[in-house]
C-alpha cells in the first residue's frame, strides 16, 4: 500500500464536491481574467469610451475593474456588482 488513502473503502482526501468547486473558482477566475485584458485593451483603443459615460457609470466602470483587478491577485472570489 502506497498510502492510507489507497485503502479499500476510505473517504477520499479531498471531497468531490471541493473540487468541483475549486475548478469552478478557477474557470471563473480565467474567464474574469480574460475579460479583463478585453476590456484593458477596449479602452487603450478608444480612450475616450469611458470618459464619454455619465459620472456614475464611469465610477463602476472603475470599481469593477478594480474588484476584478484586487480579486485576480489576491486569489479570491469577486461579488459582481449590481448595474
Amino acid at each position: 500500500m502506497d498510502s492510507a488513502a489507497s485503502v479499500a473503502g476510505a473517504p477520499p482526501a479531498v471531497p468531490p464536491a471541493v473540487l468541483c468547486a475549486a475548478e469552478e473558482a478557477l474557470a471563473a477566475t480565467e474567464s474574469v481574467g480574460d475579460h479583463l485584458a478585453e476590456m484593458l485593451a477596449a479602452a487603450a483603443e478608444d480612450p475616450d469610451a469611458i470618459a464619454e459615460l455619465p459620472p456614475l457609470q464611469r465610477a463602476r466602470a472603475f470599481l469593477a475593474v478594480a474588484h476584478a483587478a484586487t480579486s485576480l491577485f489576491s486569489g479570491k472570489g469577486m461579488r459582481l456588482l449590481p448595474i
